[in-house]
């Protein structure tokens, strides 16, 4: 609640097109704190100013927590989903290479939140590792094998090519 006034006043300083990632997160929070306090009609606001930039985020990842915080506020609202943002859901799961489930929108965010979530941590926890007590390639490999992101498995791949490089 008491950070409301702090995320607004950032955003009237810091426009989408002078920084993205700031600007998201900020409405990621509008969105969030509003939900959480009972404003959903401000709440739904801020997440369609936001989708009104969303030509200017720069990451899939960031779509998906921007209609992740939707999906929250829809679920506590009680609200029906709106159709129009299907199609940008559709983007995000092709993007980052979900595999492609027929799922209704709603499911489908969930879903790939899910996803994202463990494959995200998992990773984080790899790059955590010693590299002196671990087979880091074939924990990489292990990781290419089973993760179920198309972005992530491309992203590891690098790091073995890298590594196989140096």
């Amino acid at each position: 609640h008491e950070a409301i006034p702090y995320f607004e006043r950032v955003i009237s300083l810091v426009p989408a097109s002078h920084d993205p990632d700031t600007y998201f997160l900020m409405v990621n929070g509008l969105i969030c704190s509003n939900r959480l306090i009972g404003n959903y009609n401000k709440s739904l606001k801020w997440f369609e100013a936001g989708m009104v930039e969303i030509t200017k985020i720069p990451s899939h990842f960031v779509k998906l927590s921007l209609l992740g915080e939707y999906i929250d506020l829809l679920s506590d609202w009680k609200h029906p989903f709106d159709y129009t943002y299907a199609p940008i859901i559709k983007d995000v799961q092709e993007s980052l290479g979900f595999e492609n489930k027929a799922l209704d929108p709603v499911e489908l965010v969930m879903w790939m939140r899910k996803l994202n979530k463990h494959w995200n941590r998992r990773l984080g926890e790899i790059l955590l590792l010693d590299p002196d007590k671990t087979d880091l390639i074939k924990t990489y490999q292990e990781y290419i094998d089973e993760c179920e992101i198309g972005w992530y498995k491309k992203y590891v791949q690098q790091i073995v090519d890298n590594k196989a490089k140096s």
